[in-house]
Formats: C-alpha cells, sequence, structure tokens
C-alpha cells in the first residue's frame, strides 16, 4: 500500500471518529476516551506522513528540481 493511500485512509479514519465524537451527545465517557486516544494515534501518524513528505520535498529542493 502506498504511502498516499495509507494517509488517505487515515485521513477518513479520523474525519469518522471527530464526527462521532462532535455529533453524538450519547456516546459514553469510556467510548469518548477510546474515540479520543484513536484520534490521537491517528494524528500522531499523520504527522509522521507530513514531516516525512516536507523532507523529501526539501531535498527535491536543494538538488534543483
Amino acid at each position: 500500500m502506498s504511502e498516499e493511500v495509507n494517509y488517505r485512509k487515515l485521513r477518513e479514519e479520523l474525519d469518522v471518529i471527530m464526527e462521532k465524537l462532535q455529533n453524538s451527545s450519547s456516546i459514553d465517557i469510556e467510548e469518548t476516551i477510546r474515540l479520543h486516544a484513536k484520534g490521537s494515534e491517528i494524528i500522531e501518524k499523520l504527522e509522521k506522513y507530513l514531516d516525512s513528505a516536507e523532507s523529501k520535498i526539501n531535498k527535491i529542493k536543494k538538488k534543483g528540481y
């Protein structure tokens, strides 16, 4: 699976979690905590993807392409 596919999949998963947290007043505290923890893990992974992409772009810029 490519990085782009992984990034998009993670982003979609995060969007679902965010929607659940924002739109459901009936979620119990345990589920809220679980969703928040999962969302935090996804955000960390997404940040790594973005850092990696930024590094690749900077390398390309340095080479003058």
